[in-house]
């Protein structure tokens, strides 16, 4: 079944009501988080970052001075904040211990509306624009952010462990950041925001069962996440927008509404990744100029219109796209279409098997390069089928012959 241009749009339609609102986390405005550390000294739960001399921490409170800091205990948060740093050059060192929510404080919140009776209040935040801020070996339960950093530069969140906040993770105004070997599970908003934020590393990250997004990268620049996994979340797993220079190394997206999903984000890379039964799209791009996919596998969409409210799913969903780039991906197994161009120019499709569904495109510009398609050997009738599809689709749609390349690779 070839798609029409109304079932093309409710798809997109439905992708971007659904995932825009996603820009605002649940709860107050974001703050941007501040660290700077080196990767080798967190191989596990217990390990040191206090290479020199360390205070302990018992209690909540502020830190208000420079240096090293350890937990000597789990610590219960009956303030709106437990850990509040409010000093440049803290490194914070859990030493695996949790940071939680009391019972009289938790009901506070259920008093004032926060999503569920266990969060409020914030676990660790980062104030006035630090920089050369760690904060790494603990975890947190509860709380409306678990961490939470607003301008500066230099921070680092190393092996953390964060679960059930309204939003784990928020990095808002911060240059210079990296967030490595932490795991967020089962938030009620986002589980990782960073906005407005430059040379941002995410390395080594899963965030799972999210109620909205796994990862949010909004307005922020050179942003390289890689060896990451967000699965499970009922928004869409990795949402990129108003970004760019953003580039994904082997991520794993899967269960998700949309694996990542891109909106005016102009040259996004996705590459060495998996995108896997998600229920709208594995990769969607909305209004973006130079996005390129490579080396990649988007499989087995779900396609579940009962739930996502749209008639027809796809691996690959572009919509008025600009010079977007399949090379060397695999794309099977997907209930409905296996890749959809809407109102795109210039879409070059690279030494891509597709299998199993229909190839459809209503674009300009558009090159196809293949191996196989429909599960049948690259041929000279394949080559043909294809551009005449192709032909047919953009025609009906708006009434231009688009030109089409398509090259049979043996």
């Amino acid at each position: 079944m070839s798609p029409t241009p109304n079932q093309v749009l409710s798809v997109a339609f439905v992708v971007a009501t659904v995932f825009v609102v996603q820009f605002t986390p649940a709860g107050a405005a974001p703050a941007s988080v501040q660290l700077t550390v080196d990767p080798a000294q967190f191989a596990g739960i217990s390990a040191p970052v206090t290479a020199g001399a360390s205070s302990p921490i018992d209690s909540c409170r502020t830190i208000a001075e420079e240096g090293r800091y350890h937990l000597v205990a789990d610590l219960v948060s009956h303030t709106y904040t437990c850990l509040d740093v409010e000093a440049d050059s803290v490194v914070l060192d859990g030493r695996g211990h949790a940071l939680t929510v009391a019972e009289s404080t938790r009901a506070y919140g259920a008093a004032l509306g926060m999503p569920t009776p266990d969060q409020f209040g914030e676990a660790v935040v980062v104030t006035g624009g630090r920089s050369n801020v760690t904060i790494a070996n603990l975890s947190f339960e509860g709380f409306d952010s678990g961490i939470r950093a607003t301008g500066g530069a230099d921070l680092s969140v190393v092996n953390v462990t964060g679960t059930n906040a309204v939003t784990g993770v928020v990095i808002d105004g911060v240059s210079r950041v990296r967030v490595m070997s932490t795991t967020i599970l089962d938030s009620a908003g986002d589980g990782l925001v960073v906005q407005n934020a430059t040379d941002v590393t995410i390395d080594a990250v899963t965030v799972d069962a999210s109620w909205m997004a796994g990862i949010v990268v909004n307005g922020s620049d050179r942003v390289s996440i890689q060896a990451t996994t967000v699965s499970r979340n009922h928004g869409d797993g990795l949402f990129v927008t108003d970004s760019t220079d953003v580039v994904t190394v082997g991520l794993v997206a899967s269960d998700n509404a949309v694996g990542i999903l891109v909106i005016a984000a102009d040259g996004t890379t996705v590459t060495a990744s998996t995108l896997d039964r998600n229920s709208i799209a594995g990769i969607a791009v909305l209004r973006a100029d130079g996005v390129i996919v490579a080396d990649s596998t988007i499989s087995n969409t779900v396609g579940d219109p009962g739930a996502v409210g749209v008639e027809r799913t796809a691996g690959l969903l572009t919509v008025d796209a600009r010079n977007t780039t399949l090379r060397d991906v695999r794309v099977f197994g997907n209930h409905d279409w296996t890749i959809v161009g809407l109102d795109s120019a210039s879409i070059v499709v690279e030494r891509v098997i597709a299998g199993s569904t229909v190839v459809s495109f209503t674009a300009t510009g558009v090159s196809i390069e293949l191996h196989f398609l429909v599960d049948r050997p690259c041929s000279a009738s394949t080559v043909a089928s294809v551009s005449t599809e192709i032909e047919r689709q953009a025609t009906a749609g708006d009434g231009v012959a688009p030109e089409v390349t398509v090259t049979c690779v043996r």
